[in-house]
């Protein structure tokens, strides 16, 4: 019978054992180890805390949450948590207790955030502290933002840019070829104009040098620094006419550059195109009203010419400022 009991007096020793370590295990990895300082700090979000998470001093393990009380107040709820850490350890009075994940798939600790006062915070005083950054949830809210902008933000843009664009389009196809159609007939009658001033200058010019050389055969060499400075007035004159006739040539070839252009106009929007065209309008009406009043100038200046010239003829003597020659035959 001794012999027999002593196999179940070694096995009862062994699960004894076993049960002690076991509750020592327990008791270790619950951190209760040994005397704890009590700390407390308030949360308005404590999403994944709970009793029993862990308490790290700049990532050092030094406790556990002992609990976690909801409190309301006047701002909203709040939550206290009770910290249990070991004894004697120094806390600055403004660390900061934060909510933090060391990865992305890793478990909440509490981690203290070491201060730079030199006074130590006492047991059971009250710690700063800072809530985390939920990733998931700021990517919920993220998505949720994305989801409403694209809903009454880019669709409605959208269409309100569609229907911009079918307006236009049939703005254009209804009043295009009418204002290509204006446009090209006021080049016509530009063109016209412009074709008829030169022919008129022209045959100023040619005027002028007859005159010049009938003035040249009437004058004297006694009159000759007259007729020069005279003839070289006439000469700047058709020097200028002529400077006249390029600039007007320039115009025309400007103009036939912006009919060209004016179907690349056409593509833009339609405030664009009809205040051109009212500009361009107005360009032409004040260039039209104008060229008759060119015209019958040139016109007067030539016959006041041809006046001096019948003058000089019959008395050449006014070149020079003298009185008409006494008439022998009376």
């Amino acid at each position: 019978m001794k012999h027999q009991n002593v196999p179940y007096i070694a096995v009862g020793l062994f699960v004894l054992s076993m049960l002690v370590g076991l509750v020592v295990l327990l008791a270790w990895l619950s951190g209760r180890t040994g005397p704890a300082d009590r700390y407390f700090v308030d949360y308005a979000n404590v999403a994944g805390v709970v009793r029993g998470t862990p308490v790290s001093y700049q990532g050092y393990p030094i406790g556990r949450v002992e609990a976690l009380t909801p409190r309301p107040t006047a701002e909203g709820m709040r939550y206290r948590l009770e910290l249990a850490v070991e004894a004697g350890w120094p806390i600055p009075e403004d660390s900061l207790a934060r909510v933090v994940a060391s990865g992305l798939l890793s478990a909440i600790t509490i981690d203290i955030a070491e201060g730079t006062s030199k006074s130590l915070a006492k047991p059971g005083a009250q710690l700063a502290g800072r809530e985390g950054a939920n990733l998931f949830a700021a990517i919920d809210a993220i998505a949720g933002n994305v989801g409403e902008l694209t809903e009454h933000g880019f669709m409605p843009l959208l269409e309100n840019l569609n229907r911009r664009v079918d307006h236009i389009a049939g703005v254009l196809e209804e009043h295009g070829p009418r204002v290509l159609g204006n446009l090209e007939s006021s080049s016509a009658k530009l063109d016209a104009g412009v074709g008829e001033v030169l022919v008129s200058i022209r045959e100023l010019t040619s005027k002028l040098r007859r005159s010049a050389d009938d003035l040249g055969r009437l004058v004297g060499p006694e009159t000759e620094g007259s007729v020069r400075n005279a003839l070289a007035s006439v000469e700047a004159s058709a020097a200028n006419f002529e400077k006249l006739s390029a600039d007007l040539q320039q115009t025309r070839g400007r103009l036939d550059t912006v009919v060209k252009d004016s179907q690349a106009i056409v593509s833009g929007n339609r405030r664009d195109i009809e205040q051109s065209v009212a500009d361009l309008r107005a360009s032409l009406q004040s260039v039209s009203r104008h060229i008759g009043a060119v015209t019958r100038n040139l016109e007067v200046a030539s016959r006041n010419m041809a006046e001096f010239s019948r003058e000089i003829r019959q008395n050449p003597g006014l070149l020079i400022g003298g009185t008409p020659p006494a008439d022998r035959a009376r």
